[in-house]
């Protein structure tokens, strides 16, 4: 996400009348961002697992299916040193997981609207800044206080960021790099209608924060 930079100045003068003036109001208003930063995922942020076939689903219907899980690498640049957070954002939570909560993300829902399973996103614990290896920290959206995450794992009701070596305390760096860990769950077949395809369907959209 690129920022947007704008700046208004605004001069306010009296023009001369009958009576004249004797002051000049001066009003400067500026809203500044950091440089842009470009983030980028690997192949486009885009995973496919192919075709799945019964034989690759739990043997037991009643149970979920745990996908191998897969490594996503992505990037961050800056113009300078700036601190940045990132926050994801379910674009199908509407159509519900499996499990339920903040950390799971949507895999779709098949032919009945039932939800097909979950995604879950973490940060590995590689993650570089600037050619150090840097910890995850988050902060839940409307706090000012930052805390470890020390799974590294993507909720949506937190701003996950990058901490100085050594500290717990927000850093900031010119680029920023690592892997996503994915991992999917499908539902237990027995919840899911078997009558169709089953198309797996997460979409997710991470965002940029300016810190």
């Amino acid at each position: 996400m690129r920022p947007l930079t704008s700046l208004l100045l605004l001069l306010l003068v009296v023009a001369g009348t009958a009576q004249s003036a004797s002051s000049v109001d001066l009003s400067i208003s500026a809203t500044t961002h950091p440089a842009a930063c470009d983030i980028r995922l690997e192949n486009g942020g885009h995973v496919d697992y192919g075709v799945l076939q019964r034989s690759d689903l739990n043997a037991d219907s009643s149970r979920e299916t745990l996908l191998p899980a897969r490594n996503l690498g992505w990037s961050i640049s800056c113009g300078y040193a700036v601190p940045v957070g990132l926050q994801w954002t379910d674009n199908h939570a509407a159509y519900g997981s499996l499990p339920v909560g903040t950390q799971y993300f949507s895999m779709g829902k098949d032919g009945r609207g039932a939800p097909i399973g979950s995604l879950e996103i973490l940060y590995g614990d590689a993650t570089v800044a600037d050619g150090q290896t840097v910890a995850a920290i988050s902060r839940q959206t409307g706090s000012a206080t930052w805390i470890p995450n020390l799974t590294g794992i993507v909720d949506n009701r937190f701003v996950l960021a990058f901490a100085a070596p050594g500290t717990g305390t927000l850093g900031a760096f010119a680029s920023y790099s690592g892997q996503l860990l994915l991992s999917t769950r499908i539902a237990p077949l027995d919840t899911l209608d078997q009558t169709r395809v089953i198309q797996l369907d997460a979409s997710a959209t991470v965002e940029i924060i300016y810190l």
